[in-house]
């Protein structure tokens, strides 16, 4: 039985049309690894089933498998998909993937990345802004210094902690949404970063000149 959840948590990102250059969005699919995030080259297509295909979407989603999640469905935050198996297309035909398998998906042009221990949602979106773009989610772990022997699963103490990346496209990588991390970052373009240095001391400086960052040098694919 296939189950999606959507929630509320708004995020800017906004799918657009190809003629739109005013936001940044990405390829549609399904990214079996980072560098496939990096570089916007999903190695797996979603599958579009027509209407004359009822029998065989019907008997695949008897199966636990997510088919498509399809334009009608505005998918503005973060999902959980609790479908064992994704049926996708990798260029030879389509297959199921697991979703244990899968790195993140891109969906109506909005990534997401799967967090398996997330506490609610297990895709997160991606608040794609640019080269620098941001990612938050909240982990769940066990509290191991309250653990009891033998406990039920229900009653383990569980911790939480709020994770906040920056999503850096320039390294290929993730790292702490940290203000230093921040200024590391500016310190690419000298002349911007010494600009910020003499605004440094107002409480929005690093926002703004990250904003300009992203205008003066745009995602390029």
């Amino acid at each position: 039985m296939l189950i999606l959840f959507f929630t509320s948590f708004s995020l800017q990102a906004q799918w657009v049309k190809e003629d739109d250059t005013s936001r940044v969005w990405m390829k549609d699919g399904i990214y079996l690894n980072a560098e496939e995030f990096y570089t916007n080259s999903p190695s797996a297509e979603w599958v579009l089933i027509s209407d004359k295909e009822w029998r065989y979407r019907d008997s695949i989603q008897r199966k636990g498998v997510l088919v498509e999640i399809t334009s009608r469905e505005i998918v503005r935050s973060n999902i959980d998909i609790r479908s064992h198996r994704v049926l996708c297309d990798t260029g030879t035909g389509r297959v199921t993937i697991d979703v244990k398998e899968i790195w993140g998906l891109c969906i109506h042009g909005t990534p997401y990345q799967h967090i398996q221990f997330e506490s609610r949602e297990n895709f997160i979106r991606v608040k794609l802004l640019g080269r620098v773009s941001f990612l938050s989610y909240t982990r769940e772990f066990d509290d191991n210094f309250n653990m009891v022997p033998n406990l039920m699963n229900e009653d383990r103490q569980m911790q939480s902690e709020v994770i906040d990346l920056i999503v850096d496209f320039d390294e290929q990588r993730m790292i702490r949404n940290r203000r230093a991390n921040l200024e590391d970052i500016l310190q690419r373009d000298p002349e911007m970063y010494q600009s910020y240095l003499l605004e440094k001391k107002k409480s929005r400086a690093i926002g703004e000149y990250i904003e300009q960052y992203n205008r003066k040098y745009p995602l390029d694919f």
